[in-house]
C-alpha cells in the first residue's frame, strides 16, 4: 500500500512540475509513474505527450498520444496531441528540405 502511495506522489510531483513549466522534470515523473504501473493511464500519457511537445520532441509526443488513443479510441485530447505532434514533424521536415534545396542552389 505504501508503494502505491509513493507512486501517486510521483505523479503529483509531475503535475506540479508541469504547472511550474519544468517539463523535463514532469517527463521524468510521468515516466516513473508509467514504468511502475501495469495499467495504462491515458491521462498520464497525455500529460507526458504535452510535455514532450513543449520540449520539442514531437516523435515522443506522437507515441504517447497514440498510446492514450488505444485506451480511449474516441478521446479528442488524444487526437489533438497526435495532430499537433504530426504538424510539428511535418513543419520540421519541410524546413529541412527547404534548407537542403537552398544550399543546392547556392553551391
Amino acid at each position: 500500500m505504501e508503494e502505491v502511495k509513493d507512486i501517486q506522489e510521483v505523479r503529483k510531483h509531475g503535475d506540479q512540475a508541469f504547472l511550474e513549466q519544468d517539463f523535463e522534470t514532469a517527463i521524468h515523473c510521468y515516466s516513473q509513474f508509467i514504468d511502475s504501473r501495469r495499467t495504462v493511464y491515458p491521462s498520464v500519457y497525455a500529460r507526458r505527450s504535452l510535455c514532450y511537445l513543449f520540449c520539442n520532441q514531437p516523435d515522443r509526443a506522437l507515441y504517447d498520444g497514440m498510446i492514450a488513443q488505444e485506451v480511449f479510441p474516441d478521446w479528442p485530447t488524444a487526437f489533438y496531441l497526435q495532430s499537433v505532434a504530426l504538424y510539428i514533424q511535418i513543419k520540421y521536415d519541410h524546413l529541412i528540405l527547404l534548407i537542403l534545396w537552398k544550399n543546392q542552389l547556392f553551391l
